[in-house]
């Protein structure tokens, strides 16, 4: 069922794409992307820097209760960090996040 949720999702990624650069030409296209992945890396870089700093709000979340939770419940968790992740690298001036506590 993952399987088929993620080549959804990569579909309609490819066409939201298609969509967004279908008016431009072969140069504009690449530059385009381009710019997506830099801001992408960009946004990566922030973040760990964030997390590195001394100083600046914090977002920290603590897996120390994972081993109570259930193999649904710990999937859930994994989705909501990855899209915190997420809405964090896209932000000038992202917290940092920290995960402690994580059992295997």
């Amino acid at each position: 069922m993952l399987i088929k949720k993620r080549q959804g999702c990569k579909e309609r990624k490819k066409a939201r794409m298609a969509e967004a650069t279908k008016e431009m030409g072969y140069e504009e296209r690449r530059k385009y992307q381009k710019g997506l992945k830099k801001a992408k890396v960009d946004g990566i870089k922030r973040l760990e820097e964030a997390s590195q700093s001394p100083t600046g709000p914090k977002i920290i979340i603590d897996l120390s209760y994972s081993d109570k939770m259930e193999m649904i419940e710990k999937k859930s968790l994994a989705a909501q960090i990855s899209h915190t992740v997420a809405e964090l690298r896209k932000h000038e001036k992202p917290f940092g996040l920290h995960v402690v506590n994580m059992q295997d």
